[in-house]
């Protein structure tokens, strides 16, 4: 058993405008139990062509073969804003 302890922020890490992605975006990450970020976001995120997950986890600075627990708040919302990019220009 392990005790959590939330405290709240004093500001919004995330914008009104990237909010429903930034969700998409965690739901998809914590999806799959025992996996790998890019391994959950392949499957998460819909049809996505390997390179381009690769692209994405690289410009997010994430490394791919970090599990989602692994992996802070920042740079959870800049793999929202990258992906939010890549969805508008439809790569």
């Amino acid at each position: 058993s392990q005790v959590v302890r939330f405290t709240p922020l004093d500001h919004r890490p995330v914008s009104d405008a990237l909010r429903s992605t930034f969700d998409r975006v965690c739901r998809a990450a914590f999806s799959a139990r025992r996996k790998t970020i890019r391994n959950s976001l392949k499957g998460g995120l819909g049809p996505i062509s390997a390179d381009t997950l690769d692209h994405i986890l690289a410009t997010a600075d994430i490394n791919p073969r970090h599990r989602p627990e692994q992996i802070d708040l920042p740079h959870y919302v800049a793999l929202a804003r990258v992906w939010e990019e890549v969805q508008r220009r439809g790569r």
